[in-house]
């Protein structure tokens, strides 16, 4: 009769009926299952319907996130408040400021206009007044000319010919023209000045009852000189005429 021994693994059986044993390894017979049965569309329909549907419920609206309360302590709103009104302070001044300034710069400038409009008007006064001094004076001249050449016409025919003199003495021949009324003493005036300057040319006098006592003409070859009480008088005329002239234009423009 064959000996057993049963070792840790059930599943081996172990025949020493020989010097040779050998395992075999234990098959587990194959559990009998039933056929699956496959469901029909109906039945699946069926198990569809009775299945429970999740049901989606509505969103719930999140809470808006809260805004962040700054607090302030009262020692910082009054500074706040303090600066404010620095600033306003500060604005206003400058404000201020600005428009003084504004009108202290109208001011100067209308007070430059005035300024400038009375200094041309005094200006243009002081001019009419200098014009009409001269106008006076000339006429007053005019009137006392003729008592006053008599006086002084040999004093005034000196002193012409003795600053000419110089100038022509290198000619030929001079040929003077007086008022009948100086001719004999002014050729002493004239024979003078001759020697002074060493003239060594011709010499003629001649009379000219037109010209005043005072008023002499000098002719050369290439050229003459003439003094004229009348032509001087004349002068000073067209030179008074030309500055108001120009004092008009001025005006006008």
């Amino acid at each position: 009769m064959a000996q057993y021994q049963k070792f840790m693994f059930d599943n081996f059986v172990i025949s020493c009926e020989d010097d040779k044993c050998a395992a075999e390894p234990v098959v587990p017979e194959p559990e009998e299952t039933e056929p699956e049965l496959t469901p029909s569309p109906e039945e699946l329909v069926a198990e569809v319907a009775e299945e429970e549907i999740p049901v989606i419920s509505e969103l719930e609206e999140e809470p808006e996130p809260e805004e962040e309360v700054v607090s302030y302590t009262q020692d910082e709103l009054d500074a706040e408040v303090k600066k404010a009104e620095e600033r306003g302070y500060e604005k206003g001044f400058q404000n201020a400021v600005g428009e003084f300034e504004r009108q202290q710069l109208a001011l100067l400038a209308e007070l430059n206009t005035r300024l400038m409009t009375a200094l041309a008007d005094n200006e243009n006064r002081l001019e009419q007044q200098e014009q009409e001094s001269m106008r006076f004076a000339l006429e007053v001249v005019r009137k006392i000319l003729p008592g006053l050449e008599k006086e002084t016409a040999l004093n005034e025919i000196n002193r012409f010919l003795s600053v000419n003199f110089p100038n022509f003495r290198r000619e030929a021949s001079l040929s003077f023209t007086f008022n009948p009324e100086v001719v004999a003493k002014v050729s002493e005036i004239i024979a003078k000045l001759a020697n002074a300057n060493d003239f060594e040319g011709k010499i003629s006098l001649h009379k000219d009852a037109s010209m005043a006592p005072g008023d002499c003409r000098i002719e050369w070859k290439n050229g003459g000189i003439e003094r004229s009480s009348h032509k001087m008088l004349e002068k000073i005329d067209n030179l008074l005429d030309d500055k108001s002239q120009n004092n008009k234009e001025r005006d006008n423009g």
